[in-house]
C-alpha cells in the first residue's frame, strides 16, 4: 500500500481511515477475550488481566494516537517520480 497524498497530514488521515477500524477491532476483540480473567476469583489471573489490559490500551494508543500525530509532524516528505506505462509503450517515430 503506497500513499498518493500530496501532504504529510492527509497521508495520515488516509491510513486511519483505511486501517483504524481493523486496529480498534483487534484491540477491542483481544480485550473481550481477556474480560473473563478479570472477574477471576485468582490472584494470578486477575494480575494477569490487568498486565493484559495494559498492554492492550497501550498498544491502541500508540496504534491510534501516538503514531499518527508523530507522523503527520515529522513524517516523511512527499516523493514525486514519474510512473512510466509499460503497458502501453510510446511507438518509436522516426
Amino acid at each position: 500500500m503506497t500513499a498518493t497524498a500530496p501532504t504529510r497530514t492527509d497521508r495520515v488521515t488516509d491510513a486511519l481511515a483505511e486501517m483504524g477500524q481493523s486496529i480498534f477491532y483487534g484491540g477491542f476483540s483481544t480485550f473481550l477475550g481477556m474480560l473473563v480473567l478479570g472477574f477471576a476469583s485468582s490472584a494470578i489471573f486477575f494480575i494477569f488481566f490487568r498486565m493484559f489490559f495494559g498492554i492492550i490500551a497501550f498498544g491502541l494508543a500508540h496504534g491510534l494516537l501516538f503514531i499518527p500525530v508523530l507522523l503527520s509532524l515529522v513524517g516523511p516528505r512527499t516523493v514525486v517520480r514519474e510512473v512510466k506505462d509499460v503497458r502501453n509503450p510510446r511507438p518509436n517515430v522516426a
